[in-house]
Parts: structure tokens; sequence; C-alpha cells
């Protein structure tokens, strides 16, 4: 078992947070979010009263990715501490965490210059003897990424020891992230300050480490030579023959006092990560180089929006999604609307049933054959019409002769005739009017263009792609009908499976559905009932703003757990800090993603990514 001053020590594994893309704007009583998250840092370590060390170690992983993709790891944070309420102190401080193990740092044979661990890797170590006074939140994460292992090792002093403690160094380092240098004095007296007058801040000694490793002594000391060089801006880096045990154990090396703001520097997190087991592979993270891997099942729901201006490779992003999705789940539902016939090579090579709309062809999207409830395929087709609730009422009455009936047996072509030999309401009677209205708006259903929906074989597929791109000239109500019914098509289609069966629903340029009330109203109740049946529902939009302007598509934004941002334009900037609480770097950074490039905001997260289709991916996604 690992130990501090020969105690058992307790493994956290901290999960990493949002810094580079938090808010500096005012949020609560004048605090910055930015300012929220350095301060649960730092009330972290004031919490602990013995000592502990945190370790941030590369993990080094095989992708998939078609290119070479250079630092080809993700990192652990690991918390180890004696301290005997550890979990308090982390809950106190809002810092997410899980328990965990470390690396096993056993050593197997030592050398002058190196030593070999009990896995087979060289491992050497610098310690460092100095900090710069400006050192910016998160700086920590800077040097991580020029080693393979840093470690910080802090003792915290005890309150009646702090006052001989500063009278007897002369120098200790605040790193305030101010803006001029400050020098040995003035560092010490602001300490005085702080720590004994105040006593807003407390005091530790720390040792910071760094390691790289390898795996033979040639590859190592060629680890070095790189190490070395990214490293020559960095003040008081240095090594030492004859105890690289000790230097990596934290039992020697230079011992730096600093206050608790100093710990700002120390943030081990440059923005947040995810690489979550189980998950799509979508490429790596812009800032970190790490794999961004997501799992849709870890959200809060089963909502994605994808919001991108055109050509910045919103598409092919959601053919990645669509094909890991069904190479993960070969048993899976999908059903897609493409308006624009963008997926007619993805679904013809992967083998999904396409379906391009035209006049006069059938299509067999009926809904009285697919839906259980009759009554809820009677409301899906009432609504498509706008038809009031009055007139509802003998679609009702005809929906419950039709549920009598075998699923075989039903179809819109009986419920239209049941419909037609309803008795109809006295002539005089309120209901008179109504009920030929009602018969009116579903007679036409019943002729051309509207039949084709239903008429003809039903897919057989349970992967099935429908393309709106024909229909042209039809204008709205037919792209409004077809897409109403398929989406209800779907639904009922997907209700009829175990909810074991992952299911996916795509719909791209959601904008152009939510603009209809009655679409925009079903696909809001669908993107609050999917997760109850295990539904993935994924939307893609041009128009974010569009979105945000509409009282249904804004409650569908606002239900979708993750949404991941392609390139904006200046005409979302308003719409992106109102409801989506972004930074001005955040929006900034947005302006300027190249193609491929997204920021995936999930949660409070939010995770800047290079999308990296591997070569099979590319492959489906074009014609052959």
């Amino acid at each position: 078992m690992k130990q501090i001053a020969n105690l058992p020590v307790q493994s956290f594994l901290l999960h990493p947070f949002n810094l580079e893309f938090s808010s500096d704007s005012t949020r609560i009583a004048g605090v910055s979010e930015r300012d929220i998250l350095i301060s649960q840092f730092l009330r972290l370590f004031d919490g602990f009263e013995g000592p502990f060390y945190f370790e941030m170690v590369r993990d080094y992983e095989d992708l998939l990715f078609y290119k070479t993709v250079r630092n080809c790891i993700f990192d652990k944070v690991i918390l180890n501490t004696a301290d005997s309420h550890p979990q308090t102190v982390l809950n106190i401080a809002g810092i997410r965490y899980e328990k965990t193990d470390t690396r096993n740092w056993q050593i197997s044979d030592e050398y002058p210059n190196y030593v070999t661990l009990q896995d087979g890797m060289c491992c050497k170590t610098f310690t460092l003897t100095s900090l710069l006074d400006d050192l910016r939140p998160g700086w920590l994460y800077d040097l991580y990424q020029s080693s393979d292992v840093v470690k910080v090792y802090v003792q915290p002093v005890p309150e009646e020891k702090t006052r001989p403690v500063i009278a007897n160094h002369r120098t200790a380092q605040m790193t305030l992230s101010s803006a001029s240098k400050m020098d040995a004095t003035a560092n010490i007296g602001i300490i005085k300050e702080l720590v004994l007058n105040k006593r807003t801040e407390k005091l530790f000694f720390i040792k910071i480490m760094m390691s790289i490793l390898a795996k033979n002594p040639d590859e190592l000391k060629k680890r070095e030579q790189e190490f070395l060089q990214t490293t020559k801006n960095t003040p008081g880096i240095q090594t030492a023959k004859h105890v690289q045990a000790k230097l990596l154990q934290g039992i020697v090396g230079q011992k730096i006092l600093v206050s608790t703001s100093a710990f700002a520097a120390l943030i081990p997190f440059s923005t947040s990560e995810i690489y979550e087991e189980g998950g799509i592979l979508l490429g790596e993270n812009m800032i970190t180089g790490n794999p961004v891997q997501w799992n849709i099942n870890n959200r809060m729901n089963r909502n994605t929006v994808l919001a991108a201006t055109s050509g910045s490779g919103k598409t092919t992003l959601a053919m990645m999604i669509i094909q890991s999705f069904e190479k993960m789940y070969p048993q899976s539902f999908i059903f897609g609307v493409d308006p624009e016939n963008e997926y007619v090579a993805l679904g013809q090579n992967m083998g999904f049933t396409y379906i391009d709309y035209s006049f006069g062809k059938k299509m067999g999207l009926d809904l009285f054959k697919m839906v259980p409830d009759t009554f809820a395929a009677s409301e899906t087709l009432c609504n498509a019409l706008n038809i009031d609730d009055a007139s509802r009422l003998h679609a009702n009455k005809a929906a419950a002769v039709l549920a009598k009936m075998e699923i075989s047996q039903r179809s819109f072509k009986k419920f239209y005739q049941i419909l037609k030999d309803l008795q109809p309401p006295s002539f005089d009677g309120p209901g008179y009017s109504k009920y030929f209205d009602m018969l009116q708006y579903f007679e036409m259903l019943s002729s051309p263009p509207y039949s084709d929906f239903f008429e003809g074989q039903p897919p057989s597929s349970n992967k099935i792609i429908l393309s709106l791109k024909n229909i042209g000239s039809a204008g709205g109500m037919v792209h409004r009908l077809i897409t109403q019914i398929a989406l209800s098509y779907a639904m009922g289609k997907a209700l009829l499976m175990p909810k074991i069966i992952p299911k996916m629903i795509m719909l791209d340029e959601v904008w152009m559905l939510l603009q209809h009330q009655s679409l925009g109203n079903y696909i809001q109740n669908l993107s609050r009932r999917g997760r109850k049946y295990n539904i993935n529902l994924m939307m893609a939009t041009q128009n974010i703003e569009d979105m945000t302007g509409n009282v249904a598509a804004k409650n569908v934004l606002v239900n979708s757990d993750t949404v991941i941002f392609l390139r904006q334009s200046e005409a979302t900037v308003s719409a992106l800090k109102e409801h989506f609480v972004l930074s001005d770097f955040a929006v900034s950074f947005l302006m300027k993603l190249a193609i491929g490039q997204a920021l995936i905001k999930y949660g409070n997260h939010m995770v800047p990514v290079n999308i990296l289709p591997d070569k099979e991916q590319l492959e489906l996604f074009r014609p052959r």
C-alpha cells in the first residue's frame, strides 16, 4: 500500500473542469465563473491538514485515426492523501472525483542517471527549484505537456509554525498572476499580511517533480533531449545523479514555500476532457492533444445538437456519429431525415434503405400499420393537418373502430373509409359543419401526392434514411406532412422494439422542420420522451439563431445535454452568449474554427476537438 509519512494513502481520480473556456464576465455576486473554478481548487488544498500529493500521468493508447496523432494519450490526474476524511474535503471544494488506484512506481533497478520500474519502463526525474511570480492559472498543465509525469508533493505548514517558517525563509513564491514581477522581499511581506495578519491563506512547502519515461536507455536519452529543449524557457529545472529513486518518490527535491494563492498556477487542468468507455472516437482535443471519445449514454439525456455554418464539416460529423453508432450496435434502429441528399453515399455504402421521395413514388409509411395505438396515429395526422379539437372527436371515433381490428388489417385507407361511413351529426347540430370539414382534410390525404406516403410496402429495414430533396414545388405542406408522418412511423416502429435495443433518429437541417408549429411541437415532445425508449435524437442545423428565436426549437436546445458547435458566423454571437452562456473567449474561438474543428459542450464542460474520421469512415462517406 502507498504511504505518506508512514500513513496509508487513498487515491482519487479528479475530473477535469473547464478552466480554458470559463467566463471572465460577472456571474454571481460579482465573481466570475473562472474565479469560482479557481476558488474550488484552492479550497481543496486549504481543506487538507496532512501531507498529500497529486500526479498527472500520461497513459499511452493506440488510436484508430487514419493519420498518426502526436501524443496519443489521455490524462489521469490523481490526488493521493493520507487525510482521514478526504471525500469530505473534495465534496466541500466541489471537485468531481472517483476512487481509483495510481500507477505502480515501484523501482526494479537504480542507475546514476535513471531508474527502471517494475513494468520495465526507464524513468528519469527532474525537480523544479523556483516559480515565476506572474504565472497564469493552470500553468502547471503547460509544464506537463513536456513530460510524462508531474508530481506535486504538498506539506501544509501547521498554524503554530507559520511565523518561524516565514522568519527563516528569505524567499517565498506567490504566483498571483500579477502584471508586474514581485521581488523576494515583497513576496514575504504579502505572505505575512495574508497568512499571519489577515489569516486568509495557509502556508505550504511543495516539491514539483517531472519525470520522462521510455522503453529503453537509448530512447530515454532521446526523450531527455526533447524535454530539455521544450523546457529551456522554464526556470529552475534541475536533476541529480544517484538520487533518482528518491526524486521520483519525493523524498528529496527542492522545497518551495508557497501560500494558498500560488496553487492557482498549479491547477492540473487546462480544459475539460472527454474519454468515455464505450463511446464514439471523434478526434483529438485541440489544446491538449488527447483523444476525444464521447459516449452519449453518459449524458443526462440522449439529445444532441450539431450547430454549424455551411461547409464547416457538420455533415461529416453527423455521418461519423451514425456510422460509429451502427458499428457499436449492429442490431440498432436508425432513422434519418435528409433534406438535401447529403447522406445518400453513406446510406448506400452501409446498406441502409434510402427512400428518395418523388411524385408518384409509393413510400409505404402507413402509420396505422406501424403505430400500435390507433388514437396516437389519428392524433398525429390531425396535428399535421391542423384539425381543431371539435373535429377530432370524429377522428377518434374512427380510431376506436380501427383499434378493434388486427394490426394486419389496419391502414390509412381503412381509417378513411370508417370516417366516411360514420353517421354524420344532424343537419342543424353544432357538429355538422365540423364533420364535413374534417372529412375534407382527410380526403386530401387519400389522393396523390399525399396518398403516396401510405401506399406501397413499408420498409422492412431497421436502417432508413428519408430524402426530401425532390419535394420541389410541392411546397411546405408536403414537407411538413411527410416529415411528421415519417417521424411518427419511426417512433411507432421504435416503440414496437424492446427498450434494450439502442435507437437513433437523425434530423438534418432541423431548423426547417421546427418552423412548422405542429412539427416543432412533435420534435419537442420526442426530445423529452426519447430517453425512456432508449432513443438518441440527433439534430443538425445551420441556423442556430433561428432555433433560439423559436419557442419549440429553444425548448429542444434546452433539453439537449450535448451541443457540438462547429464554425459560427457573426450573426450567431448574441444567441451564443444569451442562450449558451459562452465566454467572450469561447465565442471568439468559434468564429475562428477551421473546417472539421468543433467545440463540444456537455453539461458545464466544453472540449475543443479536431474531428478526425478514420479511413473506413472516409470510404463510406464517398460515392462508389
